[in-house]
């Protein structure tokens, strides 16, 4: 080998050992920050000179001090909070080039700053005296604290957790109304309280809807109409009714009465104003009347319809419409039919005189030269809701028990027979008379 050869050996290992020492060595800077403060540190020109293949930065304790950006020759460091004793490292690692006589070597190394972050104490805080909010709705509480710039660590608690709690970020939450006392605390030592009271939030309606926008009804019945308000969790869903014509049909709490005939309108009202309308068609009700049928609440002004089938000779009625000889004599088709009413009772004996009409309710006797059905159809027909009792002549709707000591007309028309027995009874739509005493 020759010298010239050996002597290159040697330069170069001692210039690789050389660098390697170099590159295992390290640099530090310490700095110190305040809170919310950025700054922008440049790397020492022993690192920049060199040729840099790569350079990378960190923070050891991104949440005092971190790294916002960086380049190859510098780093952008933001302060967060004040570090606890040791200074936080951010660290830049790099890699570069090196060469001798056409040959190339690489290395690495890093380079510290020593952040230490510091933070002016607040001298003042306070929070709002008062504040309402919503059970279920989280809402945070904001304190002022003196300086503005000041940086401390804050500890809230809520004077009756069960009611209102409060997280550490200051975020209150109502699980139920009532009021709580809600404190935060700073690192050194000032405190702060605002009053919360929690109330449920008021849902207005939006609308308002009934089960029917109009009906027909007959004079006395009643149907029952629901009202819908939306929301379903309004917070006041009551409902308040009305009548236009409440002389025609009248409502309660929904339900809707016929009273006469007529046309009105039904209002619900939600508790903020809105409405909605059910229009009410009031009609005469029929009243249907037949030989056997009993007669239950009979209106003052109906329809008629009434089918009997009257025997020869005579027969006893009582019926809430009143009616004339004519009537009889048309419906049946026979001529000779008669009315009578009782005029005098003298022991026992009856002494009837004839009429040529009766008013409703009037307890009588209508006579028939033949077997016959009569039906009368008529409208708006004015009734008598209950007969029309003399001293001595009686009538019943209803199929009723008398017992005894009254007479009614026996089944052939031709005589009256006295009743004996307690269970003695009349039919509907017929007359009995008592017994003079």
């Amino acid at each position: 080998m020759s010298r010239k050869t050996l002597t290159q050996i040697l330069v170069a290992a001692v210039l690789f050992f050389g660098v390697s020492a170099r590159l295992e060595a390290s640099g530090s800077k310490s700095v110190t920050m305040t809170v919310g403060e950025t700054q922008t540190f440049y790397l020492p020109s022993s690192i920049t000179s060199l040729r840099l293949k790569s350079c990378y930065f960190y923070a050891a304790s991104p949440a005092y001090a971190d790294v916002k950006s960086y380049t190859s020759y510098s780093v952008t460091i933001e302060a967060k909070k004040p570090t606890p004793g040791a200074a936080v490292v951010v660290r830049c690692d790099y890699t570069y080039y090196a060469g001798y006589s056409g040959y190339t070597y690489g290395g690495s190394g890093y380079y510290d700053y020593l952040v230490t972050v510091v933070g002016k104490n607040p001298t003042s805080i306070s929070l709002p005296a008062e504040k309402t909010v919503y059970v279920g709705v989280g809402e945070y509480l904001t304190p002022t604290i003196t300086p503005s710039d000041a940086y401390t660590e804050l500890t809230w608690s809520s004077s009756v957790y069960s009611t209102i709690n409060v997280d550490q970020n200051g975020r209150v939450l109502a699980q139920r109304t009532g009021s709580s006392v809600i404190t935060v605390k700073t690192q050194n030592g000032l405190s702060a309280s605002c009053t919360v009271t929690a109330i449920k939030k008021t849902v207005e309606p939006t609308s308002i809807t009934l089960s029917a926008s109009s009906m027909i009804l007959k004079v006395g019945e009643s149907t029952t109409l629901t009202a819908t308000v939306k929301p379903s969790d309004a917070t006041d869903k009551s409902v308040s009714w009305s009548s236009l014509r409440p002389e025609i049909a009248s409502v309660n709490a929904g339900k809707v009465t016929a009273l006469k005939e007529g046309f009105t309108i039904i209002t619900a009202t939600s508790s903020n104003g809105l409405s909605a309308d059910c229009l009410v068609t009031v009609e005469l009700p029929t009243l249907k009347i037949t030989g056997t049928s009993e007669i239950l609440n009979v209106p003052a002004l109906a329809h008629l319809d009434y089918t009997r089938t009257f025997l020869k000779g005579w027969n006893s009625i009582c019926v809430p419409f009143g009616f004339t000889t004519d009537d009889l004599e048309t419906a049946s088709g026979l001529t000779g039919c008669r009315i009578a009413t009782l005029k005098e009772v003298k022991t026992d004996n009856f002494l009837f005189e004839y009429v040529d009409a009766v008013e409703g309710g009037t307890p009588c006797l209508v006579y028939f030269p033949e077997e016959a059905t009569v039906a009368i159809k008529k409208d708006r027909v004015t009734m008598a809701k209950a007969p029309k009792q003399t001293s001595y002549m009686m009538g019943t709707y209803t199929t009723k028990t008398i017992g005894p000591g009254y007479y009614k007309l026996n089944t052939e028309g031709t005589a009256f027979g006295l009743t004996t027995s307690s269970d003695a009874y009349i039919k509907a739509s017929r007359i009995y008379i008592k017994k003079d005493n």
